[in-house]
């Protein structure tokens, strides 16, 4: 299906997706990355194994729990909103997650994580859905959930890399500056005064459209984060080699 030049978005509402797109890099390599820091965080901070668990679980589960809840807070309050409270608030539990000597602290940490991305996952959902036309959304979704599965294919690359190297912790540090890089391509088009059509503010304005189908799409993803987070925990049973009939 071809879509008439006249209702194509801009070149400028497309560039507004970069600063989105990395909120949930962002968050897709904060799930992944500890998988393979898990080892480095137990040995430091003499983690019993029910607190390894939770180390791993809590994010999905929160991210999962929170994010028809940030979605209907971005109908109600703005997505840009909550988008700019999703990434300080990743950027600030980061910070103390990652100054902390305590397991108890770093599970909180991480729940709160998930609650931050769940804020940043809904608000670049239901943009997508608010902003583009039919015919572009597809290209949309397209791009964030493949920005997704590359975040989450590459975090424990990532995560084992820096704890080897400069540490575990840094797997929590690592995100700031990638939040900060988010945070001022959401807030550029305020400073130098840009407000016109296709900028961030008007692409983050309360929703007018279908709030029904954006809690929908959210309440699809949230399942769907539950159970592949279920079956990849799950053990998978190695084979045994076949002896030798000889």
């Amino acid at each position: 299906m071809t879509i008439p030049t006249a209702q194509r978005s801009s070149a400028r509402t497309w560039l507004a997706m970069v600063p989105m797109l990395l909120g949930v890099l962002v968050g897709a390599l904060a799930i992944s990355a500890t998988t393979t820091a898990l080892p480095a965080m137990r040995q430091d901070l003499h983690m019993t194994d029910a607190a390894a668990i939770w180390i791993v679980d809590i994010y999905p589960l929160a991210l999962a729990v929170t994010l028809v809840i940030a979605a209907r807070a971005g109908d109600q309050f703005g997505r840009r909103t909550v988008m700019a409270i999703g990434l300080a608030g990743f950027a600030l539990f980061n910070l103390i997650g990652g100054m902390t000597d305590s397991a108890l602290v770093l599970i909180a940490m991480r729940a709160l994580l998930g609650a931050s991305e769940a804020a940043v996952i809904a608000s670049v959902v239901s943009t997508i859905g608010a902003v583009f036309q039919p015919g572009e959304r597809v290209l949309g979704y397209g791009l964030w959930t493949a920005t997704f599965g590359a975040g989450s294919a590459f975090g424990p690359v990532a995560g084992g890399i820096l704890a080897e190297g400069p540490g575990w912790r840094w797997t929590l540090y690592g995100g700031i500056p990638l939040v900060a890089a988010c945070g001022d391509g959401t807030t550029g088009g305020d400073r130098h005064g840009h407000h016109g059509r296709g900028g961030w503010r008007d692409i983050c304005a309360p929703p007018a459209g279908d709030c029904m189908t954006r809690l929908l799409t959210c309440g699809c993803f949230a399942f769907a984060t539950f159970r592949s987070r279920t079956c990849a925990s799950s053990p998978v049973p190695a084979r045994r080699p076949r002896r030798s009939t000889s």
